[in-house]
């Protein structure tokens, strides 16, 4: 099973982490996405990495992640996924 993220800044993060890859999005409810990455123990531990102010990756590769998540929250949007 996937790890589940609606924060987009989450997800830009696990999405530049190395080893974590994003499996794909989700419909969470008729207001929102999620974002799914594998492998879950993986990202679920990046996720602590980021709340608890330990996160460490490429500031361009993150900026670049996020354009991309955030484009294809636009893209779900206009397919009516979310």
């Amino acid at each position: 099973m996937s790890y589940k993220t609606n924060s987009l800044q989450v997800a830009a993060y696990l999405a530049t982490k190395r080893g974590i890859t994003l499996a794909g999005i989700d419909k969470a409810n008729s207001n929102s996405i999620l974002f799914l990455f594998d492998p879950a123990d993986k990202a679920a531990e990046a996720t602590q990495e980021y709340y608890s102010g330990k996160s460490m990756v490429d500031a361009s590769e993150l900026f670049k992640n996020y354009r991309m998540l955030k484009d294809m929250l636009f893209d779900a949007k206009r397919s009516g996924i979310a």
